[in-house]
């Protein structure tokens, strides 16, 4: 994603979004419309958030493993430091 954003204005759109610290997990088919936002040192990709200082990564207290699920209202539904994917398919099919 190009310039600077606050992370707010990423995870807005009334869907959940998944932060992704490290590579990218398999979320279940019932996770439609899940955005994936993968938070990098340098972006590469167009769904790549740049944490150049590490400020995010820090915020959460993250490690490559790491999935932080948000809300489509803004708040934190679940984070999983063991980067366990199928939390994530479980929260989301609960909302579907």
């Amino acid at each position: 994603m190009e310039g600077e954003r606050r992370l707010f204005e990423l995870t807005r759109g009334g869907r959940f979004t998944l932060l992704s610290f490290g590579p990218a997990p398999a979320i279940g088919a019932s996770a439609s419309g899940l955005r994936t936002l993968h938070v990098v040192g340098q972006p590469a990709g167009p769904d790549d958030v740049a944490d150049t200082a590490g400020h995010l990564a820090h915020a959460y207290g993250a490690t490559e493993r790491t999935l932080v699920l948000i809300r489509p209202d803004g708040y934190v539904a679940l984070i999983s430091d063991a980067g366990d994917a199928s939390a994530v398919s479980d929260h989301l099919a609960a909302f579907s």
